[in-house]
């Protein structure tokens, strides 16, 4: 199980096997347009660890190494500023970032010995005349999304609000939709209340809650597919935080023979014959900036239809009798704009409302 950070505070500890004696011996900037890095050259492997600002425009890396009279690179990209200064035998660095900035993330590169930070280009927002298939499938229906991410508005102050995210996606692309918020600790709709849409969205979020979806959400979801229901699921913890009480739920109604928690894989691309084609996403962070936490799932009787690089599958589509299931172990939301969210939310959502 995963522990969600509830402050606006990012710590990311690297570990790998850090060498007496480092030193930082070269600092270069490269931009290469959808991305800038700033690689910091190692006589041998070190370690770090990043903090993000409050602000949430800066972050300071902390390097397990010496500074070897290195002067501070020159800013391009997405970079502002740049410092290098000494700390106890460490190295502090000092990053200003731009507005442009989606979010970030840091390795550490063996051969040649280097600490990279990669810095990620917000994607463009997608036109407003583009046409989505969903909206004409869907043309006069209102469907149900249900909130479940046990943020605030579900009566959980130390949770985080998702559903604004959906709710800009479908408004950009023509869906009207009805919404029901979960209360902490409590259940979602029933399937009769479901049943009286033809297709509902129901999501998740950071949900630290113990349980992620109750048995009766479970049932309810079920029953409302068996009766010819369309359900889009998003749930990054839904399998790892409840693997023994969801088993029959994940092969039956997922179709799943197994799965790998939380393997932060970010980047994920459609497949070959499936609703989203050869489209590609990094889901990293704009919620999370510390990336995915998704499971990678082993489909059995359901079809991958998003790949991460390691070659598991973040969401699948699956029928159940009558009823039809995608379902999402990646954070949609965490797509960050309302153009590339309802470039995620679209393809699902026509597959599943399609006759």
């Amino acid at each position: 199980m995963i522990r969600r950070f509830l402050i606006p505070v990012l710590s990311l500890a690297l570990a790998v096997s850090a060498g007496a004696g480092a030193k930082i011996e070269g600092a270069a900037v490269n931009d290469y347009g959808g991305f800038s890095e700033l690689v910091l050259d190692l006589n041998k492997t070190a370690t770090y660890t990043a903090d993000l600002y409050p602000d949430k425009s800066s972050l300071v890396l902390t390097v397990d190494a010496k500074l070897k009279k290195t002067e501070a690179p020159a800013p391009t990209g997405l970079f502002e500023t740049i410092t290098l200064s000494e700390d106890g035998g460490k190295t502090v660095v000092t990053v200003v970032y731009g507005k442009d900035t989606a979010n970030y993330e840091g390795y550490v590169r063996k051969d040649p010995p280097a600490v990279v930070l990669k810095l990620v280009k917000r994607p463009t927002v997608v036109p407003t005349e583009k046409l989505w298939g969903s909206a004409e499938f869907l043309a006069g229906k209102k469907i149900l999304m249900v909130d479940d991410d046990d943020g605030p508005s579900n009566g959980n102050k130390f949770g985080v609000d998702v559903e604004g995210y959906y709710t800009k996606g479908l408004d950009r692309i023509g869906i009207e939709y009805d919404i029901v918020t979960v209360r902490t600790g409590g259940s979602g709709p029933g399937a009769v209340k479901m049943s009286e849409y033809p297709l509902a969205i129901w999501f998740s979020g950071l949900d630290a809650r113990p349980v992620v979806l109750s048995s009766a959400d479970l049932s309810a979801i079920t029953d409302y597919l068996s009766g010819g229901g369309k359900v889009m699921l998003v749930s990054q913890n839904l399998l790892s935080d409840n693997a023994a009480s969801t088993g029959s739920f994940r092969k039956q109604v997922l179709g799943l023979e197994g799965f790998k928690a939380d393997t932060q894989a970010s980047s994920v691309t459609g497949t070959e014959g499936g609703p989203y084609g050869d489209f590609e996403c990094d889901l990293g962070g704009m919620v999370r900036p510390i990336g995915n936490w998704g499971d990678g799932m082993k489909p059995a009787g359901s079809t991958a239809i998003l790949i991460g690089s390691d070659g598991y599958a973040y969401a699948i589509a699956n029928e159940v009798g009558d009823g039809r299931i995608a379902f999402f172990s990646v954070a949609v939301e965490n797509g960050g704009t309302t153009g590339r969210i309802a470039e995620l939310l679209d393809p699902a959502l026509s597959w599943l409302a399609e006759e």
